[in-house]
């Protein structure tokens, strides 16, 4: 969701109902059984069977996108393409919409698409998301007023990251997005049938990768650009790479994000990739600023309302930093936990001890 990262998360009654708003509004069961004869559960019943997953959900609580799907939506996949950075497997799904104070329900399509990643605008009034349109990735729009959905056309002409970053910038205007760089998906497919298609496959742990797992990585390669809703203008922001935990400051003034970068074939849990957290101001020229240092720990901040601050748990404690700190990132926290901390004793520390063994 687009404020997954906010201070203090806010909650709303109309959610206390929405898990019943729901089963209304994708129930196709009848409203009673009595006289039916009972027959036995089939396959087509179990792949017929619809499940529900809440998307996004406006500030307000008001406006649930939601995604039905079925066991027989994802049936198709190409398993003699697992490791293709190019291919994304079949999963289509019913794109709706919930009024969580009536209870009424919209389609955003008529039948079944193939969707991720969608976000709510700042007033509610937009529903952002991807679109897979045959072998492509398209940004949509669906407008709640209209009711209608249209297809934003990059310009230049580019291709969508499946699965990437779609993140509103607070006026609306645009979102913040991946984009594949030129000539990705030709590189990409090229190292995936040397793989597949190649006469001789060697797999060498003296490698800094494993060859599989080098074909895989490219998956995770994206530009990050902002896209304009209205015209589709591109503004390129950083150059390929791995980004995570995209956000956008609601002052619109910047970004943060994680950088990945994996240096080798992890044989280990947290080894092999180190993170970096930096902020990017969104004014033209503007140079990204580390706010927590390359490392192979990776650190999940939580932002201030007015992005000011800083948070983010280490080893059971909490810190603080202001985003203006300098020094090592440890140095220059405040530790809020300090108070709070309870030292164990030497029985409980047996205890906990042994029940870890």
């Amino acid at each position: 969701m687009r404020r997954a990262s906010c201070w203090y998360p806010r909650l709303h009654p109309a959610l206390l109902t929405l898990a019943a708003l729901l089963a209304v509004a994708v129930s196709a069961a009848p409203a009673s059984l009595a006289g039916q004869e009972l027959r036995s559960f089939t396959v087509d019943d179990a792949l017929d069977a619809r499940s529900v997953s809440v998307a996004d959900v406006t500030d307000d609580a008001r406006w649930v996108a939601v995604r039905v799907t079925t066991a027989r939506s994802r049936m198709g996949t190409d398993h003699f393409r697992f490791g293709d950075p190019t291919y994304v497997a079949p999963g289509r799904n019913e794109l709706m919409v919930v009024d969580a104070e009536s209870g009424e329900t919209e389609r955003v399509f008529d039948g079944e698409v193939q969707t991720t990643g969608e976000t709510w605008s700042p007033d509610g009034g937009s529903l952002a998301f991807l679109l897979r349109d045959g072998d492509e990735t398209v940004l949509g729009v669906w407008e709640r007023d209209r009711n209608r959905v249209r297809e934003v056309r990059l310009r230049p002409e580019r291709e969508v990251t499946w699965g990437g970053p779609l993140v509103w910038l607070p006026d609306g205007s645009g979102v913040v997005v991946g984009l594949r760089a030129q000539g990705w998906a030709q590189r990409a497919r090229d190292a995936y049938e040397a793989m597949e298609y190649g006469p001789i496959v060697v797999q060498d742990s003296r490698d800094d990768f494993l060859s599989w797992d080098a074909v895989r990585l490219m998956a995770s390669l994206a530009e990050l650009a902002v896209v304009s809703i209205p015209d589709g203008r591109v503004r390129i922001l950083l150059p390929e790479g791995a980004y995570q935990d995209v956000r956008v400051a609601d002052d619109g003034s910047h970004i943060t994000y994680t950088q990945v970068d994996r240096l080798r074939t992890s044989y280990a849990r947290s080894e092999g990739t180190e993170y970096e957290v930096f902020r990017l101001d969104l004014e033209p020229g503007a140079e990204p600023v580390s706010l927590v240092e390359r490392s192979e720990r990776r650190v999940r901040p939580r932002f201030s309302p007015d992005g000011s601050r800083f948070a983010w748990s280490e080893r059971g404690d909490i810190r603080l930093r202001s985003m203006d700190a300098t020094g090592p990132l440890g140095d220059s926290a405040v530790l809020v936990t300090t108070d709070y901390r309870t030292p164990l004793s030497a029985a409980d520390t047996t205890r906990r001890s042994f029940s870890l063994n």
